[in-house]
């Protein structure tokens, strides 16, 4: 599989958009691509993305999402249009886009495409995906590769669809990339250190935090905080990651953020268990980790693979900066990778999808044997 990546950091969005297209039309090899993605920059407005991406990319298949930084071999940027362009060697195309407004759309679709690799994108504020995805909850006894990543930006009060060729994917929809005829390691790296005490807990509606040792969980943060219960905002909050353990041990080395309140509930970015406790923590660089899980974990894969995608919890960045993580994969990796800022990380693990928070989790892809 060959990939490329292409950078335009102009400020306009028409310029962006037409300097990658012009780039791409100039190159013979990279015009005759299969697949192309973008990320685009917070502050770019959807409808005029979506009219210029339809009208110099129109005519492939695409998927744009929105990030607050992304980065690759050579560049790091909160501004810039990335487009990533793929084509299949063995296997043409290498890969296709499903979209998704059911949950049992999805698991028939991913349970009837054993050995395959998938990444999904789920488009911000997550409120509709939350009651109809319930988080993934119940996704699970499938044989492929599925991860994937939350979009969104820098904006908490807006909104970040996935844009497509096939149209706009607003929240309550999942965009689904296929890849055909090529293998992928997943990986999952998190270093943390407990802070304080544990405290019990229980939650309702799969991400609504109610109550912290028998008190209401808004009264709590808002006392630890010193802050009236009005001023507990997303920059604020996101501050406070936890560690979740319920009374089986089933998410021992889960970590939740909180997300915003709402309707008198602590609301959060990713689903929690009915009770059990959790503990405050300090995020810290989870580099040797992955530096292992490279060596031990994606043999075969690493060093040499085709593309790697990394989703970096963006809730990191208050405690890690992604600049230095991102200059230690400069180090690591000879091949294409991107780093995408990520507000929630999906991950198989016992053949079960989950909804993960302070990760750096990745995906090492490479193309395999042509298909018969």
């Amino acid at each position: 599989m060959l990939v490329d990546v292409l950078i335009s950091e102009s400020g306009v969005l028409y310029r962006d958009i037409i300097n990658l297209a012009r780039e791409v039309r100039e190159n013979p090899l990279l015009s005759s691509y299969d697949f192309a993605l973008f990320v685009l920059p917070s502050d770019y407005s959807p409808a005029v993305a979506d009219r210029y991406l339809k009208t110099f990319f129109g005519e492939k298949p695409y998927l744009a999402l929105y990030s607050t930084f992304v980065a690759s071999n050579d560049f790091f940027t909160e501004n810039g249009v990335v487009g990533i362009f793929l084509k299949g060697l063995k296997n043409s195309p290498c890969c296709g886009l499903k979209i998704f407004d059911n949950p049992k759309g999805l698991e028939d679709y991913i349970k009837g495409q054993p050995g395959r690799v998938h990444v999904i994108f789920i488009p911000y504020p997550l409120r509709e995906f939350g009651k109809k995805f319930r988080f993934f909850e119940g996704l699970e006894g499938y044989d492929a590769t599925v991860s994937g990543l939350v979009t969104g930006g820098s904006d908490y009060r807006k909104r970040y669809p996935l844009l497509s060729n096939e149209g706009m994917v607003e929240d309550g929809r999942v965009a689904v990339l296929t890849f055909e005829g090529v293998d992928g390691c997943l990986a999952s790296a998190i270093n943390f250190k407990k802070i304080g005490p544990p405290f019990d807990f229980t939650a309702e509606d799969i991400h609504c935090l109610k109550t912290i040792d028998g008190n209401d969980a808004v009264s709590f943060f808002s006392e630890i905080l010193k802050k009236d219960k009005k001023q507990l905002d997303h920059e604020t909050m996101v501050g406070f990651p936890m560690l979740i353990k319920t009374e089986g041990d089933e998410y021992r080395k889960l970590i939740r953020f909180p997300k915003e309140v709402e309707n008198g509930s602590l609301i959060f970015w990713s689903n929690l268990p009915p009770r059990g406790q959790f503990h405050f923590v300090y995020l810290l660089p989870d580099r040797k980790k992955i530096k292992s899980l490279l060596k031990k974990k994606c043999q075969g894969f690493y060093p040499y693979c085709d593309f790697a995608l990394f989703f970096y919890c963006v809730g990191k960045s208050i405690f890690v900066d992604p600049k230095e993580d991102i200059e230690f994969l400069r180090k690591k990796l000879s091949v294409p990778f991107l780093v995408i800022g990520s507000y929630g990380e999906l991950y198989t693990q016992n053949r079960k999808l989950y909804v993960l928070n302070g990760t750096t989790t990745f995906l090492l892809l490479k193309e395999g044997k042509e298909d018969d």
